[in-house]
C-alpha cells in the first residue's frame, strides 16, 4: 500500500508543468457545385480550383511544433448526392511508397496514406473516417469517444476513390455518398480534419493541429467545416445484403461431405439521416477471420475481439460500458456456448443520433437451440440490449444500459442495469470514467443476491511530458454479467500509473521515459491477495522501432486451486497458498517500414515456486504490395519443483497474405498449438466483384497436434451482394 500512497502524491506533480500552446482552429467553407465530378484521381474539372484550398498542415509526429515537410493541399465541395474531397500529396522523397498490401481496412500507422475525419454534429465525440493509400486501397471507420483511441475499421460502407501520379505528387479523389454517413441536414457547422502519413520520412501531419501525445483521429483538435448552403437530406436509404451459402462439415476423415445450402442476409434502413435500423436474418458469419491463438498462463479467461459485421456499426454504444475486464455487454457471447457456435435466427438493431445531444441503441437477437446427437445442449435464447447516451458539456457524456438474456423459461434470465459517465475535457488533457452496474439473476435458494453490483472510476491527465492515471474497481461476489466479459469477481482493485517522456534533440530517438505501474487486488475486507509492481523504460526510435523493458514484482494468494503448468496434467497449487516472486520482461518492434520486420517479447525469472522462460514474436517479409509472409511463434518453458509438473508449450502460426489486386485476396493461416493439442489450417479466398459485394471460399481443418490425428474439416462457399435501393 506504501507504493500506492507514493503514487497518489506523485499524481499531483503534473500541475506544475507547462502545457502545449493551442494553435488557431482552421475553418473550411464548403460550396455546392453543379458541375459533375468524375472520380479518376486526375482533378481535371476546373471546379476544383474554384474551391478553398486547405494547406499549412502541422506535424503531429515526431515534432508537433512545426509545419510539415510533406506538403499536402486539400479541396472539398458537394452536390445533391456526395461530398467530394481531393488532395495533392507532394512527395519530397523519391523512394517508393510504403504500402503493406492491397487489402482493405489497412493499418494507418504502417502505410503512407491520406485521410479525412468528419464530425457531422461537431459534438467532439463521434464521427467517420475515410482514408486511402497511394495505391488507392480504402479504409473506412467509426470514430467514437473523441477518437483518441483511434478508428474502428470494422464498420463498412460504400464510397468511391481514385489515385493518380505525377512526378512530384500523388493525387487522390473521394466521393462520399450522403447516404453512407449519419448527419443532421439542419446542422451547418461540422468538425473536419485531414491527415497525411508519409511513412518514408516517418512524419504524420494534420490540417487541424493535433499534439503528438494525442491520436491523429482526435476530434478535439479538428478544424471547422462551414456549409455555405445546407447539405441535402439523405433521402431514401435502403440497403439489402443477401447471401447464399453452400457449406459442408464432417468429423470423419474421407467421409462424404454432405453439402448444405443456406440463404439469409442483412438490411439497413435509414430512419432519419442520423438514425439507422439494421437487421439480420438467418445470420451467418462464416467468412470472419479466425482468432489468433495464444499460450494462456493466466488464471482467468482471455478476451478475443468481436469480428462479426452485424455487431459493428455504432458498436461503441453497447460495447464500451464498464472497463476492459468488467464489460456488462460483450456481443461475442451471443451465438456462442462453451466454445460452440450457436446458430442465429436473426436480429434487429436501431442505433444512431436522435439529435446533437442524444444517441440511442436498441438491439435484440434471437438464437436457435443448439443440438448435438439429437440432444439439446442449450435452448433458444433472446438477447436484448438498450443503451441511451446524453452528451454533457462539449465532449463528455452520461450513458444508461440495460442488458437482458432470456432463456426458454421465465426463470432462465440474467439482467444488468448500468450507468456510466465518460469525462473528456475539450482540450483533451483530462479523460475519465465512472460507472455503477447492478445484475439480476435468479437464485436456487430463493434468497436475494446482496452483493451483485460493480463500480469503478478512472481518471487520466495527459500533457506533453506527463501522463498520469488513477483507477479503482469493485466487483461484488454475486455480480454476474452472462452477456459480458467479467473474468474475476469479489474484489477491490487500485491501479495507478505514471509516465514521464523525454523528447531529446536526437536523430535516433523521438522520445523515451520511465513508467511506474501498480495493480493491487484485495478482498472485501481489504486484505491484499494480488499485488503487481512494474517499473518500465520505454523507447520510441526515429525509424519507427520501439523498445520496452520491465522489472516486475508479483505477490499473490491463490483464491482457487490453480495448475501453474498451463496444462491439465500434474498437481495444482492449492487455494490460499502464497507466492512472492519477480521477473524481467522486454519487447522490441523493428522498423516496420522495411520489407523484413519483426516484433519480439520475452520474460525470464521466477514463476510461482519455479522458473519461467518465455519468448514470442512475429516475423514478416513483404513483397510490396502483393504478398506478406509471416510467422508467429511462442515458446514457453515452465520449470516447477517436484511434485509439480514442468511443461513446455509451443505455438507456431505461419501465414501467407496474398493480395493479387484490390478485388482478389487470399489468406492461408495455420496454427500449431501444443497447449490446446490442436493444429488447424484456414484457407480464405475473397473476390470483391463489385463494391461491398463478395464471393468467399473458406476451407478449415483441425488435427491433434500430438499425433496429427484428424478432428474435423469444413468447406464454405458464400456469395453476398450489397444492393442500394
Amino acid at each position: 500500500m506504501l507504493f500506492s500512497r507514493n503514487l497518489i502524491f506523485i499524481f499531483f506533480i503534473f500541475f506544475s508543468f507547462a502545457v502545449i500552446g493551442q494553435k488557431k482552429v482552421p475553418t473550411y467553407y464548403i460550396q455546392k457545385i453543379s458541375e459533375k465530378i468524375k472520380i479518376d484521381g486526375i482533378m481535371s474539372e476546373s471546379v476544383w480550383f474554384d474551391q478553398q484550398r486547405a494547406d499549412s498542415f502541422y506535424v503531429n509526429f515526431p515534432i508537433d511544433t512545426i509545419y510539415t515537410k510533406s506538403i499536402t493541399y486539400t479541396w472539398m465541395c458537394f452536390d445533391d448526392n456526395n461530398i467530394y474531397i481531393a488532395a495533392r500529396c507532394i512527395d519530397t522523397n523519391k523512394a517508393k511508397f510504403v504500402a503493406q498490401s492491397l487489402r482493405r481496412d489497412f493499418s494507418y500507422p504502417r502505410n503512407d496514406a491520406f485521410g479525412i475525419y468528419i464530425d457531422p454534429l461537431r459534438d467532439l465525440t463521434n464521427g467517420f473516417n475515410f482514408t486511402v493509400t497511394p495505391l488507392n486501397v480504402q479504409r473506412e471507420g467509426i470514430i467514437s469517444n473523441t477518437g483518441n483511441q483511434g478508428v474502428t475499421t470494422s464498420w463498412d460502407n460504400k464510397w468511391y476513390s481514385a489515385v493518380s501520379y505525377e512526378d512530384s505528387a500523388w493525387i487522390c479523389e473521394f466521393a462520399i455518398p450522403f447516404k453512407s454517413i449519419r448527419y443532421d441536414p439542419n446542422v451547418l457547422t461540422w468538425g473536419i480534419n485531414f491527415s497525411r502519413h508519409d511513412l518514408k520520412i516517418n512524419e504524420n501531419s494534420s490540417w487541424g493541429a493535433v499534439p503528438r501525445n494525442f491520436n491523429i483521429a482526435s476530434l478535439n483538435f479538428a478544424g471547422i467545416l462551414k456549409w455555405t448552403s445546407p447539405p441535402p437530406k439523405a433521402g431514401k436509404n435502403l440497403t439489402i445484403i443477401p447471401y447464399t451459402k453452400l457449406n459442408s462439415f464432417n468429423q470423419k476423415q474421407n467421409s462424404n461431405l454432405n453439402p448444405k445450402f443456406n440463404v439469409g442476409g442483412d438490411f439497413k434502413v435509414g430512419i432519419t439521416s442520423s438514425l439507422n435500423l439494421d437487421g439480420t436474418v438467418n445470420s451467418d458469419f462464416s467468412e470472419a477471420d479466425v482468432d489468433d491463438q495464444v499460450i494462456n498462463l493466466d488464471r482467468f479467461s482471455i478476451f478475443f475481439p468481436e469480428r462479426r459485421t452485424f455487431f459493428q456499426e455504432n458498436s461503441d454504444l453497447f460495447s464500451t460500458f464498464g472497463f476492459s475486464r468488467i464489460r456488462p455487454f460483450f456481443s461475442r457471447n451471443i451465438g456462442l456456448f462453451k466454445g460452440q457456435v450457436v446458430p442465429l435466427y436473426g436480429g434487429l438493431r436501431l442505433s444512431g443520433k436522435l439529435d446533437k445531444n442524444w444517441r440511442i441503441g436498441v438491439m435484440s437477437v434471437q438464437t436457435k437451440a443448439l443440438l448435438k446427437d439429437e440432444k439439446q445442449i442449450v435452448g433458444s435464447q433472446n438477447f436484448t440490449v438498450v443503451a441511451l447516451q446524453r452528451q454533457v458539456g462539449k465532449s463528455s457524456n452520461i450513458s444508461a444500459l440495460f442488458v437482458n438474456k432470456q432463456g426458454q423459461y421465465p426463470s432462465e434470465y440474467n439482467r444488468v442495469l448500468g450507468l456510466d459517465y465518460n469525462l473528456q475535457s475539450s482540450d483533451g488533457k483530462w479523460k475519465g470514467k465512472a460507472f455503477y452496474h447492478y445484475s439480476f439473476t435468479p437464485t436456487s435458494n430463493g434468497k436475494k443476491n446482496i452483493n451483485s453490483f460493480s463500480h469503478a472510476s478512472w481518471l487520466n491527465y495527459t500533457i506533453r511530458n506527463w501522463s498520469v492515471n488513477w483507477n479503482h474497481e469493485y466487483v461484488g461476489k454475486d455480480y454476474k454479467a452472462e452477456v459480458g466479459f467479467v473474468p474475476r469477481t469479489n474484489y477491490w482493485r487500485l491501479e495507478p500509473v505514471i509516465n514521464y517522456y523525454f523528447f531529446p534533440k536526437s536523430k535516433l530517438i523521438n522520445r523515451f521515459g520511465p513508467q511506474l505501474y501498480e495493480s493491487l487486488y484485495t478482498d472485501m475486507k481489504l486484505n491484499v491477495n494480488d499485488h503487481l509492481i512494474k517499473a518500465s523504460m520505454v523507447f520510441e526510435f526515429s525509424n519507427s522501432a520501439t523498445a520496452h523493458f520491465d522489472f516486475n514484482k508479483q505477490f499473490l494468494i491463490l483464491q482457487n486451486n490453480f495448475n501453474a503448468s498451463g496444462s491439465d496434467k500434474g498437481l495444482a497449487y492449492l487455494a490460499n497458498e502464497k507466492f512472492d516472486y519477480q521477473f524481467f520482461s522486454a519487447s522490441f518492434t523493428s522498423n516496420f517500414r522495411k520489407k523484413l520486420f519483426f516484433d519480439a517479447s520475452g520474460s525470464v525469472g521466477e514463476y510461482y515456486s519455479g522458473k519461467l522462460y518465455s519468448l514470442s514474436g512475429n516475423i514478416n517479409y513483404r513483397i510490396q504490395p502483393f504478398v506478406v509472409f509471416g510467422v508467429r511463434l511462442n515458446r514457453t518453458e515452465i520449470q516447477l519443483p517436484n511434485p509439480y509438473t514442468s511443461t513446455k508449450h509451443l505455438l507456431v502460426g505461419p501465414k501467407i497474405d496474398l493480395t493479387l489486386s484490390r478485388k482478389v485476396f487470399m489468406l492461408v493461416y495455420s496454427q500449431y498449438n501444443t497447449q490446446q493439442n490442436n493444429f488447424n489450417t484456414n484457407f480464405r479466398l475473397q473476390y470483391r466483384f463489385r463494391p461491398m459485394s463478395d464471393v468467399f471460399l473458406v476451407y478449415g481443418t483441425n488435427y491433434k497436434s500430438e499425433d496429427f490425428s484428424f478432428k474435423d474439416q469444413s468447406i464454405i462457399l458464400k456469395v453476398s451482394w450489397w444492393l442500394n435501393l
